[in-house]
């Protein structure tokens, strides 16, 4: 057996048989550690075929879409040269099938790594961190396409101001979880404005919620994956960002490359946090903005 560190640029998939183990590394590496019999591709049709989907990071929301999903389109292609392939997830989330849906993919073409056969044809794809400063060329080309499945979805601006409240469901568990102070009176301030509040928590289908904040005029999120992945879908939109006091966009090419592309028909009005230690009973943090500078940018957009 062989263990070796892959990022699998070229091609942008690699296949490898009888693959015992496998571990996908963040920096410095930003690579696949794998341990396998051989580099070749499936011999015939009843060899067990994977594809390799989830990162390190993928219990967090915006790192899964961005680095593991914008690779579903390539299963798809598989699926067409090697009819039994199936997803490996780590764990399966619920954003995960809301993904696996959007791209028209059955839930019976995914299994667990867990329950993996030894016997096997495992494809791995190119290995992108959204942390990684020196991102390789195929995490732009599958944005772009991504992006541009979303520029395809057009429907009337019909809503005059939309909330995207911060979700509690399957939040990524560290010290970036949090909540904010202001939510629920924000939540009766919007409706009271004639706004719609959405809850993304309760999306059973990822076209619906994409669709919603298409047709608003002027959206209200937080910076994180609620800006990242809800703002990639916005159009010819005015966006008021509550940032808890992050400049991931800076720093980050990947993020840059978001934030540059949500700018290209949006516009986005970021507010920052006041100070606050203050914490739930659970020890999340509570962050805390000024109701009122919050209410004044909203009216002012309307």
């Amino acid at each position: 057996m062989i263990t070796s560190l892959e990022k699998c640029i070229d091609p942008a998939l690699r296949c490898f048989r009888n693959v015992s183990e496998f571990t996908p590394l963040e920096g410095p590496e930003f690579a696949w550690k794998i341990t396998y019999e051989k580099e070749e591709l499936p011999q015939n049709s009843e060899e067990q075929v994977y594809f390799i989907l989830d990162s390190v990071n993928q219990a967090a929301f915006s790192h899964w879409v961005f680095e593991s999903a914008v690779w579903l389109p390539y299963f798809l292609t598989l699926q067409t040269h090697y009819p039994n392939c199936l997803v490996v997830f780590e764990e399966l989330k619920s954003y995960k099938k809301l993904y696996m849906n959007y791209f028209g993919i059955a839930e019976e073409k995914f299994c667990l790594r867990k329950d993996m056969n030894l016997t096997n044809a495992c494809f791995f794809h190119t290995y992108t961190s959204l942390n990684d400063t020196t991102i390789p060329q195929p995490y732009y080309i599958n944005m772009m396409k991504y992006i541009q499945s979303l520029q395809e979805i057009k429907v009337e601006k019909d809503i005059p101001l939309l909330y995207l409240p911060r979700g509690i469901k399957e939040n990524y568990m560290g010290e970036n979880n949090r909540t904010y102070g202001i939510q629920n009176q924000l939540k009766d301030h919007v409706r009271q404005l004639g706004g719609t509040v959405y809850e993304t928590d309760t999306t059973t289908r990822l076209i619906d919620q994409i669709k919603i904040v298409k047709r608003a005029r002027v959206i209200v999120l937080d910076y994180g994956s609620n800006l990242w992945v809800n703002g990639l879908s916005a159009e010819d939109s005015k966006i008021v960002c509550l940032n808890i006091g992050w400049h991931q966009h800076p720093i980050f090419p990947s993020f840059g490359f978001v934030w540059n592309e949500i700018h290209k028909t949006n516009v986005v009005y970021q507010i920052f946090a006041v100070p606050s230690d203050a914490k739930t009973e659970d020890g999340v943090a509570i962050v805390q903005f000024h109701l009122p500078v919050v209410l004044q940018t909203i009216l002012s957009l309307l």
